[in-house]
C-alpha cells in the first residue's frame, strides 16, 4: 500500500471512527471530541491533497479535480457540523 492509498483509508475511516467516539463520548466532553475528530480529518484530507496535488498525472486528469471537491467539501460539511453542535 503506497503512501497516498494509506492517507486514503485514512481520510474515509477518521469520519467514520469520529462519528463513532462522538456517539460514545459524554457530553461535556462532545465538543472537544467532535472538534478533534474533524481536525485530524481535515489533516489527512489536506495531506492526500498534498501529496495527490505533487503527481502530475493525477492534476491532469477530471476525475481528480472532482475528487478534490469532495475532500474539500467533507471538510468543510465538518466544520459546519461542530459550528451546530458546539453552538
Amino acid at each position: 500500500m503506497t503512501s497516498r492509498e494509506a492517507l486514503a483509508v485514512g481520510v474515509v475511516a477518521a469520519p467514520a471512527l469520529g462519528a463513532v467516539l462522538v456517539a460514545l463520548a459524554p457530553r461535556r466532553a462532545l465538543t472537544a471530541v467532535a472538534t478533534g475528530a474533524a481536525l485530524v480529518t481535515c489533516a489527512l484530507a489536506i495531506a492526500l491533497a498534498a501529496v495527490a496535488l505533487t503527481a502530475a498525472a493525477l492534476v491532469a486528469t477530471f476525475r481528480f479535480r472532482i475528487g478534490m471537491l469532495r475532500v474539500i467539501g467533507a471538510c468543510a460539511g465538518l466544520g459546519a457540523v461542530i459550528r451546530l453542535l458546539g453552538g
